[in-house]
Formats: structure tokens, sequence, C-alpha cells
């Protein structure tokens, strides 16, 4: 079969796996939302 690491395996941490992908891909994207506008406002700045 194909070889994947045992920390992959198990079940029990299956779920916190998925909360911390979710978390670590939404922050991202906030940032790489964040630079976009900021990219797309040169001049304006908040406050």
């Amino acid at each position: 079969g194909y070889k994947v690491h045992p920390l992959w395996q198990s079940y029990e941490m299956l779920p916190l796996f998925s909360l911390l992908t979710a978390f670590i891909m939404g922050f991202s994207i906030v940032i790489f939302e964040g630079s976009l506008v900021q990219a797309g406002l040169p001049g304006h700045r908040p406050g």
C-alpha cells in the first residue's frame, strides 16, 4: 500500500488536525486578502 506517516493514521487526532488546518488556512487567506487590498489602494491609509 501507500507509505503514510503513522501520525496521519491516528484517528483520534484527526479532528484536531482538521481544526488546525482550518485556522491556518483562514489566517493565511486574511493575510493574502489584506495584502491585495493594500496593493489596490496605494494612496489610501485607514485612520
